[in-house]
C-alpha cells in the first residue's frame, strides 16, 4: 500500500514539474474578439477570435439581437471551432460571442452589427457651400451635398432672423435642384437648408445672411468695419467701430456674438441703421464679439474681434 501511494505521489510531483498537474484548476475563459460577420442570399457566416485569457474554451455560445429594438432573439452553443453559419431574415441584427469551458461561460465579446437584405435607408448629410446671391429682390440660394451623402429627394430652406433660426418659414423644393430662386420682401435673413428623402430630414447646413433692401444703391457688399472697441460699466456694454473706408457704403450693420473666438453661436443680430455705435446690457461670462457691414449687396467681412467679459 504504501509502496503504490509513494508511486502516485511521485507520478503527480513530475506531472506538475511538466506543467501537466491533474490538479490544476479550470478558469473562466475571457472574452473573444468582437465578431467577424459575412452575408449573402439569406445566410450569414460568422467568425471570431479565440479569448487570450482563462483556459482554452470547449464551445462558444452566440447571443442574436434585433437592433432596433434591441431584444434578444435566439442563443447558439457550439463546438470549438470558430465559425457559425445560418440561414436569417431580412432585417438589421447585433451578434456577440462567449467561451465556454469546465469552469463556465466567460464574459461576452463585442457586439457586431450586421443587416440581411436591403440596407434600410440614410437620411442626406448636411448640405455644403451654402451660399446667396441678391439681385434686387430676387435671391438665389445654391448648395452642394457631401459627395459620400444618401440622395435628396428634396430640400427644406429654413428662413429665420437670427442664426439657425426658422421662426419665419420652412420650405419644401419639392425638387432633387441644388438651386432655388424667390422674391423676397425687403429685411436681413439667415438660411439653411436641409436635405430630405424616403428616410428622414438629415442635418442642417451652416447658415447663410444676406440683406434685401427696397432699392440697391450698391455695387458691393462692404468692406470690413475698422476699429471695434469696447467699454463695461456694470453689465452695460458700450460698442464703438468706423465705417469702412472703401466699398458700397453699409445702411446697416450686423453684430455677431460667440462663446468662443470667431463664432457666432450666442447672437446675431441686425442693428438696423448705418450708425457705429451701439449699447446694450449682457448677463455675467465672456464674448467674443464682431461686426460686419450690410447693404442691398450683401453682408460684408467682419472687423477685428474684441473680447467682452462681465463680472
Amino acid at each position: 500500500m504504501a509502496r503504490h501511494l509513494t508511486r502516485r505521489l511521485l507520478l503527480i510531483v513530475a506531472l506538475v514539474a511538466a506543467g501537466a498537474s491533474p490538479l490544476a484548476a479550470q478558469t473562466l475563459p475571457g472574452a473573444p474578439g468582437a465578431p467577424t460577420v459575412t452575408t449573402g442570399l439569406g445566410m450569414i457566416t460568422v467568425t471570431w477570435t479565440a479569448p487570450t485569457t482563462g483556459t482554452a474554451p470547449t464551445g462558444y455560445r452566440l447571443e442574436f439581437f434585433s437592433a432596433s429594438p434591441r431584444a434578444l432573439l435566439a442563443v447558439f452553443l457550439t463546438g470549438p471551432d470558430r465559425v457559425f453559419s445560418a440561414a436569417v431574415p431580412n432585417g438589421s441584427y447585433l451578434v456577440s460571442v462567449g467561451a465556454i469551458n469546465a469552469a463556465g461561460t466567460g464574459p461576452q465579446s463585442a457586439e457586431t452589427a450586421f443587416t440581411v437584405g436591403p440596407a434600410a435607408p440614410s437620411v442626406p448629410s448636411a448640405p455644403i457651400d451654402l451660399r446667396a446671391v441678391v439681385n434686387g429682390p430676387s435671391v438665389t440660394l445654391t448648395w452642394n451635398l457631401p459627395a459620400t451623402s444618401p440622395v435628396a429627394q428634396s430640400f427644406w430652406v429654413e428662413v429665420g432672423t437670427a442664426s439657425d433660426a426658422s421662426n419665419l418659414g420652412v420650405y419644401d423644393t419639392n425638387s432633387a435642384s441644388t438651386t432655388v430662386t424667390s422674391a423676397m420682401l425687403p429685411g436681413l435673413y439667415f438660411v439653411r437648408v436641409r436635405g430630405r428623402n424616403a428616410a428622414g430630414v438629415g442635418a442642417a447646413s451652416a447658415s447663410v445672411s444676406f440683406l434685401v433692401t427696397a432699392g440697391t444703391g450698391c455695387t458691393q457688399p462692404p468692406f470690413a468695419p475698422i476699429g471695434l472697441t469696447r467699454s463695461v460699466v456694470g453689465t452695460q456694454v458700450s460698442f464703438a467701430w468706423n465705417a469702412p473706408i472703401s466699398g458700397s457704403a453699409p445702411t446697416q450693420y450686423v453684430v455677431e456674438v460667440g462663446s468662443q473666438s470667431g463664432q457666432a453661436n450666442l447672437v446675431q443680430f441686425a442693428t438696423g441703421t448705418p450708425s457705429t455705435v451701439l449699447t446694450t446690457t449682457a448677463v455675467s461670462g465672456q464674448y467674443f464679439v464682431r461686426v460686419r457691414g450690410a447693404n442691398a449687396c450683401g453682408v460684408g467681412p467682419a472687423s477685428n474681434e474684441v473680447i467682452v467679459a462681465i463680472p
